[in-house]
């Protein structure tokens, strides 16, 4: 489905809420037909405008949320054993290790190789050869 398509359709419900809205304003309580008019038309235009800014997250294939973390380096705040935290791109993460990938101490690199929800799962860092 095209990515504008499915834009519209994620708009329909706040428009219909927006226009009921409009009508009982104008029914119950006088309120002018041309100003319940300008209120939806309004909030047509503040959809089509924020468009522009929304685009990515409904263009598919393009991480975003949590799925842009992987991949990413980060450090271990306290010790994991199959759970903890870590940091990476400067904020703090719940994260678990796969099974059997042992301790991961405090402080140590780690590295994003997945994501369960909004807990990331991490793994020790590669060592560089260099350091060897």
């Amino acid at each position: 489905m095209p990515v504008l398509l499915r834009y519209i359709f994620f708009q329909v419900p706040g428009a219909v809420v927006v226009a009921a809205a409009a009508t009982i304003l104008h029914l119950s309580f006088s309120l002018p037909s041309g100003i319940a008019i300008a209120i939806v038309i309004g909030w047509l235009i503040k959809d089509a405008v924020l468009y522009r800014f929304v685009r990515e997250a409904y263009v598919s294939g393009v991480a975003t949320g949590v799925e842009r973390l992987i991949g990413q380096p980060g450090v271990a705040i306290g010790d994991i054993e199959s759970a903890g935290y870590v940091r990476v791109a400067g904020e703090r993460w719940r994260a678990a290790t796969r099974e059997g990938a042992g301790r991961i101490a405090a402080g140590e690199d780690v590295r994003v190789v997945g994501c369960e929800g909004l807990r990331l799962v991490v793994e020790r860092a590669r060592q560089s050869d260099a350091g060897s």
